[in-house]
Formats: structure tokens, sequence, C-alpha cells
């Protein structure tokens, strides 16, 4: 018999289940349903334990280690990696290819050889950088090609660039075939074709200029500078190009020419940049350059 607290009012006196003689009640216990995956989940854990060491032995077995390839070897030897290797070769092949070679042997009438150089092998890093940054002019007393080495390669190379070709560079030392030797090397530029230096330069210079004034004048001007009736004047034969300093026709590029210039022609805005503010005015010397080549491939001065 349960007795409440007598304290409390009113007081009261329950009957317990037992002094009624009724069974204590309680719940049943809950039946969980077998889980359908349980066995083979547990089958798949056994036949993989058993089969596991067997993999990794057979793969162990049959799989040889990586061997480094030339490119990895060289940048541990220099101590640079195989990204900036890597990097270097495709800057120097676009950039410094057409007068050194491929290979870094030289051209003949245009480059020195690069490949086991003595004067790269003797030179310090930050000699070579500096030295691709100036470039080198046709009269400097240690030019002995007679050629002008342009400024950054040609490209307009930013730093980071030209380092990564200071390390190919480095990498072309102790290869099998050395550069010839001052005696050799003019025995072949005898026997070497006749090579116009300063037109080849001309031209890797105006296929810079190329890409950015097809991108930003064609439209208007026509591919080779023809012009379009009624939206751009032509830029090739004309007295105004022929007698316009770079400057002018610089300064023009950058500044455009509205429809209310006394000078506008056509009725159509000319937009400033040709219509991409992301030229820079080295760029916009380069659509100079090209616009030059293109009036003297056509006999226009």
């Amino acid at each position: 018999m349960i007795r409440r607290d007598p304290r409390q009012e009113p007081s009261v006196w329950v009957d317990t289940e037992e002094e009624l003689g009724l069974e204590p009640f309680s719940e049943p216990p809950v039946q969980k349903p077998a889980d359908p995956y349980r066995k083979r989940i547990l089958l798949f854990v056994a036949v993989l334990a058993l089969t596991l060491p067997a993999i990794v032995v057979a793969m162990v077995l049959v799989t040889e280690p990586r061997q480094p390839n030339e490119l990895q070897l060289k940048a541990e030897e220099i101590g640079v990696t195989p990204a900036v290797l890597a990097a270097g070769r495709h800057v120097y092949r676009t950039n410094c290819a057409m007068c050194h070679a491929q290979d870094g042997g030289g051209v003949a009438g245009l480059g020195k050889g690069l490949r086991n150089s003595e004067f790269v092998g003797s030179s310090e890093d930050e000699d070579l950088f500096k030295l691709i940054v100036a470039g080198r002019p046709a009269d400097h007393a240690e030019n002995t090609t007679g050629v002008a080495m342009p400024a950054r390669g040609l490209g307009r190379l930013p730093d980071e660039q030209i380092w990564n070709v200071v390390a190919y560079l480095r990498s072309l030392q102790g290869e099998d075939e050395p550069t010839p030797g001052p005696d050799e090397r003019l025995a072949s530029e005898e026997d070497a074709p006749a090579v116009d230096a300063e037109a080849m330069l001309r031209a890797a210079t105006a296929g810079i200029g190329r890409d950015q004034y097809r991108a930003s004048c064609s439209a208007c001007h026509g591919q080779r500078g023809e012009g379009v009736q009624g939206v751009g004047l032509p830029l090739v034969g004309t007295d105004f190009v022929n007698n316009s300093t770079d400057q002018v026709l610089a300064s023009l590029i950058k500044s455009g020419r509205p429809i209310w210039h006394a000078d506008n022609q056509t009725g159509m805005d000319m937009p400033p940049k040709g219509g991409n503010p992301s030229l820079t005015d080295a760029q916009i010397d380069d659509i100079v350059k090209y616009i030059r080549e293109l009036n003297a491939s056509n006999g226009s001065r």
C-alpha cells in the first residue's frame, strides 16, 4: 500500500497492484527488424580481408618505380623545379630561338650559340637576366654578329619569364654537342646562305603587333590595313600614315577620333585604343610597328 505524505491535505490512501492481487504492468519489449544486408556486408568484409593482401602484394611485384625523365633530372641538377624549366624552355623557343636556334646552337649571322657556351657558363644568373632585359645593340663592343639583340626577346617578357629562361639556359650547359668555337663559327657563317637579319627582326616584331592589330583594329581597318568602306580608312599607302611619326600614330590610337573631329572622314567614332581599354602603351607601339611593316611589304614607306 502506498501512503502519501500525511502532511499533504487531504491524505489519500491508494491500494497498490500487489494488494489488489494484480500483476505489475510492464511495456512489452520492442522487437527490432532484422537487417536484410547484414549477411551481405559480413560476406563482403570477409572476402576483402582475404583478398586485399594478395592484391597489394601483386601490385608491388608488377609495379616498377617511375624513373625521372630528362627534364626532372636537369631541374634537380641546377636546383629548380621541373615546372620552372619547362616554362623557360617554352619562353625560349617562342622568343629566343629565332636567333639562337631551337637547340641553342645559334644561327649564323643572327645569334650566338648558347649550348655549352663559355659566356653563359661563366656568367652569373643576375648578369644573364640583365642582358636579356636590356638587349644588346648592334654597335655594342661585345656584339659579334652585327645584329641587334632586342630587349626582353621581342616579346616584352615579364621578369618571371626571363628568370625561367635563365634557368633553361643553365640546363643547356653540359650537353653532348658543344657550341662551335670562333673559327668553326666563322666557317659555318661563310658557308651559310645570306640572311637578311633586319628583315627577320622586323617580321618578328610585326608578328607581335599583328595579333594586337587584328584584335583591336582590323574590324574597321581591314586585316591588311586595306580599310573598310564607310567604317575605317585604309592604313596602307596613305599620305597620313606615311607622313606621320610613330608617336603621332600611337597617340591617335590611344585617344581615338570622335565623329565631330574635323579630320573624321567616315562619320564613325574611332574609339580610344580601338575599343580595347586593356591595351598598354607597349602594345600600341607594337601595332604601329605592324602598320609600318604592312606599308613596307606593299612598297610604301
